[in-house]
C-alpha cells in the first residue's frame, strides 16, 4: 500500500498541500474542519453541504425553545389541551373541530352546581348571539352524572348550547384543564391558546369583533 507523506506540522496550514486521498472524507461525509489547505476536498460544493449540516444542527438545538413557547397547559397563554368527546347525540367532536369555527368557551359544570344553573341564561345568550359567528359554547359535565341524567337536565333547563357527555372522558379533560370548582370557564382562541379562565362569564367582545 502506498503512503503519502504528511507535510511538516511547522509548515503554515494554508501552504500545506493536502492530497485529496488523505482521508478527509469518511463514508462520503465532508471534512469537519474549515480550513484553507491546498487541495482540501472540503471546499466548493462540499463546503456548502457542510454549511447546510451546520444550519440543520442549529435548528435542532432551537427545538426545545420552540416547544417551550408552545407549552400545553391550563394557564392563560398556554396551548389548550386537545380532547375528543361525544355530544348527547352521540357525535364525536374534538377541540380542533370546535376551534375551526372560531373561539371556544369551555364550561366545566355539574348538575348539582347552583352557580352553573344560575349562569345557564348567560350561556344561552352567548350561544344565541354568537353561535355560527365565531364562538362555540361547549359544556363539559364533570359532576359524574350519567348521560341520561345529563340529557334530562339539559331538556328540563333548556340548555341550547353544545353539551359534551362522556362521563369518564370528561373527567380526564377536567384534570388536563385543572378544572377545580364549578363552573370553571376557559376561553380558547382559534389558534388553540388559552385566553381566559375563571368562574364568571367573560366579556367576549374583547375577542369577537
Amino acid at each position: 500500500m502506498n503512503h503519502t507523506a504528511t507535510p511538516p506540522l511547522s509548515q503554515p496550514v494554508n501552504e500545506r498541500e493536502i492530497p485529496a486521498e488523505a482521508g478527509f472524507f469518511v463514508e462520503g461525509k465532508p471534512c469537519p474542519v474549515l480550513c484553507s489547505c491546498k487541495n482540501c476536498p472540503a471546499d466548493g460544493t462540499d463546503m456548502k453541504t457542510q454549511n447546510r449540516y451546520a444550519l440543520i444542527l442549529s435548528l435542532l438545538l432551537l427545538l426545545p425553545c420552540l416547544n417551550a413557547s408552545a407549552q400545553t397547559g391550563h394557564n392563560v397563554g398556554d396551548t389548550a389541551p386537545e380532547f375528543k368527546l361525544k355530544t348527547l347525540a352521540g357525535k364525536t367532536t374534538t377541540l380542533a373541530d370546535l376551534r375551526a369555527k372560531g373561539h371556544v368557551l369551555l364550561v366545566f359544570w355539574a348538575a348539582e352546581c347552583v352557580y352553573c344553573f344560575a349562569h345557564i341564561k348567560d350561556f344561552n345568550a352567548l350561544h344565541d348571539q354568537y353561535n355560527g359567528k365565531g364562538l362555540t359554547v361547549a359544556a363539559i359535565n364533570i359532576g359524574g352524572e350519567y348521560e341520561k341524567e345529563i340529557s334530562d337536565y339539559t331538556k328540563e333547563n333548556n340548555l341550547r348550547y353544545l353539551v359534551l357527555a362522556n362521563r369518564l372522558d370528561n373527567l380526564d379533560v377536567a384534570e388536563a384543564y385543572r378544572a377545580v370548582g364549578t363552573p370553571t370557564l376557559v376561553m380558547v382562541s382559534p389558534a388553540g391558546k388559552i385566553l381566559f379562565r375563571g368562574h364568571q362569564p367573560p366579556d367576549v367582545t374583547q375577542w369577537l369583533k
